[in-house]
């Protein structure tokens, strides 16, 4: 049986799609995706939107404190 052990937030808003959620093996969780919203940026590759209707994300979700 497969149970969540924590559970986040990602982004202030709509027009966020995650694509696909992984959960490796030092139990630090992946997502990508895309977006048309504004997420908020720590250490970003690309600070700014681009143009277009929509940006590629890759998030790392760490559980250590």
């Amino acid at each position: 049986m497969v149970g969540f052990t924590f559970g986040t937030f990602v982004g202030p808003g709509d027009n966020i799609y995650p694509t696909r959620l992984l959960v490796g093996a030092a139990k630090n969780s992946y997502v990508s995706g895309y977006t048309a919203g504004a997420l908020p940026l720590v250490n970003a590759y690309e600070g700014s939107n681009c143009g277009g209707f929509s940006e590629g994300l890759f998030a790392m979700i760490s559980t250590a404190p």
